[in-house]
């Protein structure tokens, strides 16, 4: 049943509704003793991250501390991978 929820809720786009529902199960939880303590933030745009205008390429790579590498660590790495199958298996499957 729960999973079933959350698929439903999950769908859900449009932040007046999503508002609506916490505030339904606001209601209905905070009337039970079941246990459930839900965060006292009801206003869901402020859990919403804006998306930023004018921010460089080179800005988001430094906010994510990313760090390139060449195709020959890629390859060192690549090649400690144990896989189950061959590449021949797994072409195999395809056909």
């Amino acid at each position: 049943m729960k999973i079933n929820i959350i698929n439903i809720v999950s769908g859900i786009n449009d932040v007046n509704k999503l508002e609506k529902i916490y505030r339904d199960i606001e209601g209905i939880t905070s009337n039970s003793n079941d246990g459930i303590n839900l965060s006292k933030k009801s206003n869901l745009e402020d859990a919403i991250v804006k998306i930023r205008e004018g921010v460089t390429y080179q800005q988001i790579l430094e906010e994510q501390n990313y760090k390139p590498i060449n195709f020959t660590e890629f390859r060192k790495l690549a090649d400690q991978i144990e896989w189950e199958h061959s590449l021949d298996e797994l072409l195999a499957i395809l056909d």
